[in-house]
Parts: structure tokens; sequence; C-alpha cells
């Protein structure tokens, strides 16, 4: 997609992140779960936690089209902690854009494969890039409420 680039993100980007993260669950993710588990999913979605996140090492991109933040995603070690896209930005590059400099953290910190916990709308996309589905599973998300979730995980040559 022309204009669509991936770089690090910073804590100028967390209001961004925050407001794709939350139109990313509410619209695409909507659906698929109850009302009850997409407003507990949203309840605790705030930017001063995605600079907290990016302080405690986890490493965050945001997908940049036209000067605005259109996707972001995170990875932990070997796990991926979040790939979200705007709602008006899927399927045009910036998911698999950001899944790829993910998987180049993990090679670059010398993990030979990464693993995560999808959505069930986004399971055909990690399928798409690759990842294998391992079991279905639950997050939960606290003590009453779980999403029903893939365990997904990808070789990385």
């Amino acid at each position: 997609m022309r204009d669509l680039t991936v770089r690090e993100a910073n804590a100028m980007d967390a209001e961004a992140i925050c407001r794709v993260h939350l139109d990313s669950i509410r619209r695409l993710d909507g659906p698929h779960y109850s009302s009850k588990q997409i407003e507990t999913w949203c309840a605790g979605k705030r930017p001063e936690s995605y600079v907290q996140s990016m302080s405690d090492g986890e490493s965050m991109f945001v997908a940049i089209q036209n000067g605005q933040v259109v996707g972001f995603g995170g990875i932990r070690r070997d796990e991926i902690r979040a790939v979200y896209v705007s709602p008006d930005h899927v399927l045009l590059g910036a998911g698999s854009l950001l899944c790829g400099a993910l998987e180049a953290v993990a090679r670059g910190n010398g993990f030979k494969s990464v693993h995560l916990s999808s959505s069930i709308q986004a399971e055909a996309f990690y399928l798409k890039m690759g990842y294998k589905k391992l079991a279905d599973g639950l997050f939960k998300l606290n003590q009453e409420v779980s999403l029903e979730a893939a365990k997904m995980e990808k070789v990385l040559l």
C-alpha cells in the first residue's frame, strides 16, 4: 500500500495506539463476542498503559499511513502480544508489515519461533501469515470473563 510504513512506537503514539486498539476490538471483534466480553476487554485500555508496556520491555511498532497511526503491534520475548489494525485499514497490508517487524525482533533476539493467542476474528489472518493453530483456548480478561482464543505458533526461518 502506498505511503504505508512501520516504525518503532514511542510515548507520543500512545493516544493513537489506544484509539486504534479500542476501535479494532469494538468493530472487528465485536461480532464474535458478547457485549460484556467486548466491554471488559476494552475497560483497561488507556494511553499510559502502552507507555508502561514499552517501558517494561515490550517492543512496540506502529503502522503509519499519511501521517496517521493505522495499526500497532507488540512483542515481548517470543510472544506476540498484539497486532491490531484500524477497521478502515484492514486488508491493506498494515497487519502483514507489523507481523514482519515483530518477527524480526524475535529473530534478532535469537528466538526460533513466536507464539500468540488469537481472537476468533484474527485467526484467519495469522494462518495466512504462516502461523499454525496449536489448540483452542481461553484468554482470561479477569476472574469472571474470558475470550475464546486460538493458541498459535510460527517457526521463524
